[in-house]
């Protein structure tokens, strides 16, 4: 039995347990897993940790401050349209 149960607090599978037990597989079937398995551990750590997630947020958020976008519409897939997005009533005021 692993340390990594996988369970949620919910009851259900946990959302990085198919990451570990991706790793644990390969982990067990190699004779360096050190070496072999480290992309497998990335990945878990990854979906762990969320570093890449947030890193890749902050630089959207920063690239919209920048070209001073308030807002991006959101796509409805059965419409298959863009829907409209409420601005601030003084958009100039927000970067400010």
């Amino acid at each position: 039995m692993s340390l990594f149960h996988g369970m949620s607090l919910d009851g259900g599978v946990q959302r990085c347990f198919p990451f570990w037990l991706k790793f644990v597989d390969c982990y067990k079937g190699e004779d360096d897993p050190g070496a072999m398995c480290r992309e497998d551990f990335q990945d878990f750590h990854e979906c762990s940790t969320r570093n890449k997630e947030m890193r890749l947020n902050y630089r959207i958020n920063e690239e919209l401050h920048k070209w001073k976008i308030l807002a991006i519409p959101r796509y409805n897939e059965l419409t298959d349209s863009f829907e409209p997005v409420s601005l601030p009533a003084d958009p100039d005021a927000y970067f400010h």
